[in-house]
């Protein structure tokens, strides 16, 4: 599985990557981190992911524009926006933007990680 995360924030996104290597261990995913929203549209057009998590407040810029541009460019990708201090907006973001994809709110436990993955149809090792 090919994974993008999306986060300006070097430690989280490292963290985001850990985790989602030690709950999908078979096969290993490959995992790519975008630290920029630049970053991350150049990965869309070069790689063919199955699933992107992205936080919210980039910067600059917003993960909601990110995960339109997944939408465009790779239809059948799964997506998660996360946030943690702009969650209410974030989320209402989605809903008018009318974007498809789930949300976690940070900070957020390998639990309840792996019950995201699970709600996606991603095959998920013990927490």
């Amino acid at each position: 599985m090919k994974i993008l995360i999306v986060d300006d924030e070097l430690a989280n996104a490292g963290l985001m990557g850990a985790l989602l290597k030690n709950l999908l261990r078979e096969p290993e995913p490959t995992i790519v981190i975008a630290h920029s929203q630049f970053e991350a549209l150049i990965e869309i057009r070069r790689e063919k992911f199955e699933l992107v998590f992205c936080d919210y407040n980039l910067n600059p810029g917003w993960g909601t524009d990110i995960l339109r541009a997944v939408a465009e460019k790779l239809p059948q990708c799964k997506t998660v926006l996360m946030s943690g201090m702009d969650a209410v907006e974030a989320r209402e973001k989605l809903k008018e933007m009318r974007l498809r994809a789930s949300f976690i709110e940070k900070p957020f436990t390998m639990p309840r990680l792996a019950g995201l993955l699970s709600q996606l149809g991603v095959s998920v090792a013990n927490p």
